[in-house]
């Protein structure tokens, strides 16, 4: 019996829960699949559980955006800038700020 992604990733995450890459990847699964809410709900846990895993914060805003919910991108986004300031993460503050910049 092959398993799908999503299967693989739960595996993975079952074996290492302190990864974030594992949660990101199923968000990014999700993502795919268009289950919007399930996405958003792995990225908000992701950010919670991990806050200097910075590429949540430009997935979750951009889906955000797209789901024209403005408000709740650009806080994710400014929540997002803050921690590539405190990381000194040049190339993901501009990116957050480009993400903005476009949507707002």
């Amino acid at each position: 019996m092959t398993m799908n992604r999503k299967e693989i990733i739960l595996q993975e995450i079952e074996k290492n829960p302190q990864e974030p890459l594992n949660y990101y990847l199923l968000a990014l699964e999700e993502r795919r699949n268009k289950e919007w809410e399930a996405c958003i709900n792995l990225l908000k846990n992701l950010i919670e559980q991990f806050p200097t895993y910075h590429p949540s914060y430009y997935v979750l805003a951009e889906i955000y955006y797209q789901l024209d919910r403005i408000e709740e991108g650009t806080n994710i986004a400014e929540r997002g800038i803050q921690q590539a300031k405190d990381l000194q993460l040049g190339k993901v503050l501009h990116e957050l700020e480009q993400l903005m910049l476009l949507n707002d």
